[in-house]
């Protein structure tokens, strides 16, 4: 019940408190100016009041300026098991960092247009390469037809953690010059590791993605597939068919039992290596230099199925899996109310990482029921019942359950 909750709720955590709110002006331009804050107390072990939103975002009709730390939109009707990417997913705490987005494709014609973003972030202290940075940037090229009832989007994800001071290799490269390197992911100068003046400066990973969309008469339907890299072999495609595959569907009724559907299936198996010479045998989401991976506040960015190393917190200790998941939402009628609902099932098969498999394989099923139980609009009260499990192989069952209530001024 802890994976994919923003970073709120952690292993050990029984109590939880939010509070929220935004102010919004909206500009004669049909452009707006939003400002959010939101703070969050929890019980368990770390820390006790953390800030969960505090950001200013400006919107035009076509893109968006935002500054600071902002929760991802929720995705899928909340049914996939990593919202919209592979690489970052609602499983750990939003970065405070400054990000430019398109809000919408911009058509350069009557039918293709292109989708892009860049984002420049911050990691946190208390990590084995402190204060590192992201840069991450994506674009995508978009085919719709006229109507706009069918859409083909196809692109890429780049991320690179850079700067920072680490533990054993003390302060890492962070003039502007560096920025321009790895922005362009060229090998570092005299000021970098042996490993980074000989590969690429910092550590870089991404992913190609591919997305189909139809609007029929009834339901919307999606096929999409997200590709994984973190050197040149992956980007040559060296990896396949590691990545994400998924299918969602949803009903255009307003009321039904059966609303939405999702299924993914995840594998990163392959790791290049099938491959030669230095692209042999990746590692997913772990690096020598920054070696608390590809985690912010010991929580993976990416999908939850990579597993972080509890004991040490310095790297990701499972990184070779096949996933299946479903994703089941919709309305259930009782009381004379409608009560949404969503179920989640999930099923992966760990196999460690290449330097350290585990023997035997480790299977973990995963269920989650969340349901609204109240919902009175005059009042602005949302009470919602959760109940989740995982069955291990490898360590004893996990069961919980929880009340969320929502009031909104």
């Amino acid at each position: 019940m802890f994976h994919n909750q923003r970073g709120r709720i952690s292993e050990d955590t029984r109590l939880a408190t939010w509070v929220s709110g935004k102010a919004t002006y909206n500009f004669q331009n049909n452009s707006r100016l939003e400002i959010g804050a939101g703070i969050l107390l929890r019980d368990g072990i770390g820390k006790k009041f953390i800030t969960d939103e505090l950001f200013a975002s400006y919107s035009t009709s076509f893109f968006q300026v935002t500054a600071g730390r902002r929760q991802l939109p929720k995705l899928y009707n909340g049914l996939s098991a990593s919202n919209q990417s592979l690489l970052w997913s609602l499983n750990a705490r939003p970065l405070p960092g400054v990000l430019l987005k398109t809000t919408r494709p911009i058509f350069l014609q009557k039918n293709f247009g292109f989708e892009a973003s860049w984002g420049e972030y911050f990691f946190e202290k208390e990590r084995f390469t402190s204060n590192a940075r992201l840069h991450h940037k994506s674009f995508h090229l978009v085919y719709s037809s006229s109507d706009r009832s069918f859409k083909i989007k196809a692109g890429l994800q780049h991320f690179a953690q850079w700067g920072g001071k680490s533990i054993e290799l003390g302060q890492q490269p962070e003039a502007f010059e560096d920025y321009l390197r790895i922005v362009a992911g060229s090998s570092g100068n005299d000021g970098a590791t042996g490993s980074d003046q000989n590969n690429a400066l910092g550590n870089h990973l991404g992913g190609y993605e591919l997305y189909f969309s139809k609007n029929f008469s009834n339901f919307y339907a999606e096929l999409f597939y997200n590709h994984i890299f973190e050197d040149g072999s992956g980007r040559r495609l060296g990896n396949t068919p590691d990545g994400r595959y998924g299918l969602f569907i949803s009903l255009k009724e307003p009321i039904s039992i059966f609303q939405s559907f999702m299924y993914e299936f995840y594998s990163t198996h392959h790791q290049s290596h099938t491959t030669s010479g230095v692209y042999k045998n990746d590692n997913y989401f772990n690096n020598t230099g920054y070696r608390s991976g590809w985690t912010y506040y010991n929580r993976v960015i990416g999908a939850p199925f990579f597993t972080v190393d509890v004991k040490e917190k310095l790297h990701i200790i499972n990184n070779k899996f096949t996933a299946h998941h479903i994703g089941i939402g919709g309305n259930l009628l009782f009381f004379n109310s409608s009560h949404p609902y969503r179920a989640l099932l999930s099923y992966a098969q760990n196999d460690g990482r290449r330097d350290q498999r585990y023997h035997p394989k480790q299977d973990v099923f995963s269920v989650l029921y969340d349901i609204n139980l109240l919902q009175l609009e005059q009042k602005k009260i949302d009470v919602s019942f959760q109940i989740g499990m995982e069955y291990n192989t490898y360590s004893s069952p996990i069961y919980g359950a929880g009340l969320n209530a929502v009031y909104k001024m």
